[in-house]
């Protein structure tokens, strides 16, 4: 199994990069690479890189099995179209992850739709890793959005 770990580009997630990291340490049959951004935590049990190219970026994430990541919409957006299947940590305010909890909002909202696994703190980020197939593709986005919307989210995160 194959998983690629993202954080995005503008703030570090270290409470995310620890917990995989930790729970790697004996994990079987999982090959984890992350893109952790700038990060103070660096992973021991995990290949990394701080950032990616597009390129790089768009490889990992086409050949994996599983992503994880913080949750940013063009992350989210991207698994959904391509049909990945997705578990969502959100950066938190009491953390200092971000400025505000609109990340925590993003997870609300799409958790209502059923779009997304969304792992609310380590403890459930940790139920998931030790059981890869509860993390579900829950919808096929492409089955409900115009080809239109699809088109555009499509060239928008190409060109990112």
């Amino acid at each position: 199994m194959k998983i690629f770990v993202t954080t995005g580009t503008q703030k570090p997630f270290n409470r995310l990069i620890k917990t995989i990291d930790e729970w790697a340490e004996t994990a079987k049959n999982v090959d984890i690479f992350a893109q952790i951004g700038n990060t103070r935590y660096i992973p021991k049990n995990i290949e990394w890189k701080n950032f990616l190219d597009s390129f790089q970026y768009n490889n990992y994430f086409k050949n994996s099995d599983i992503i994880i990541s913080h949750a940013g919409m063009g992350t989210i957006i991207n698994a959904l179209t391509q049909q990945k299947q997705i578990l969502v940590m959100p950066r938190l305010k009491s953390f200092k992850e971000h400025r505000n909890d609109h990340q925590l909002s993003t997870c609300e909202q799409f958790e209502k739709l059923d779009y997304i696994n969304i792992a609310h703190n380590e403890n459930s980020l940790k139920e998931y890793l030790n059981n890869l197939n509860s993390i579900k593709l829950k919808h096929n986005i492409n089955d409900s959005a115009s080809p239109e919307l699809i088109s555009a989210i499509d060239n928008y995160i190409k060109h990112i």
